[in-house]
């Protein structure tokens, strides 16, 4: 299995030009494959980022209230644990949405990969790790006769905190690119 430097770099050639240096020599990695771009014109784009943008804040926002309540769905372990657990994919999610947000398109085939997989995994195992730690929870509370209306509305909210990474899932898996080829290292036509 390759290393994630030789999967980037497989997409460059290394060249080496004469330098005035100790060595005689500079080496420069070239870009050689073709270019990916988002299949929409730039205002839908713009429009699209920002939407990105606000669905991943109110997510934090969502999030970050229901988390900080003092409620017994809160303070149960597992429930606490898968919460905790699912930060992780959640950062890689929001990593993926500020790379589509700044990279420019037509991009390199590594930067698309990685706005793709980071967005789709880490919003999909981010919510499967809420999910299943908030019905946990809840079966819990349940169970112990300690059901509340906090306790619902916390429920409620790490749930919605959810769904907003499987829109960011959807929108991400239905957005259509186009291939360029590349021309000396720039974005030639459309394939």
């Amino acid at each position: 299995m390759k290393s994630m430097r030789e999967r980037y770099f497989a997409h460059f050639e290394k060249i080496q030009t004469p330098a005035d240096n100790r060595r005689g020599f500079r080496t420069e990695y070239r870009y050689k494959s073709d270019y990916y771009g988002w299949d929409e014109n730039a205002d839908a784009l713009k429009r699209r980022r920002i939407l990105y943008f606000a669905a991943e804040l109110l997510s934090i926002v969502i999030y970050l209230i229901a988390a900080t309540r003092k409620t017994e769905l809160n303070s149960i372990q597992i429930a606490a644990g898968f919460s905790v657990s699912s930060i992780v994919p959640w950062l890689a999610e929001i990593w993926g949405v500020v790379r589509f947000g700044i990279v420019k398109s037509p991009m390199i085939i590594p930067d698309f990969n990685e706005i793709k997989e980071f967005i789709i995994v880490g919003s999909v195992v981010r919510c499967v790790l809420l999910a299943v730690g908030m019905f946990c929870g809840l079966f819990l509370i349940i169970r112990a006769g300690q059901m509340s209306v906090l306790n619902l509305l916390v429920f409620i909210g790490h749930l919605a905190s959810a769904a907003i990474s499987l829109l960011l899932f959807r929108w991400q898996s239905s957005l259509r690119h186009r291939i360029f080829r590349n021309l000396n290292g720039r974005p030639g036509p459309e394939i």
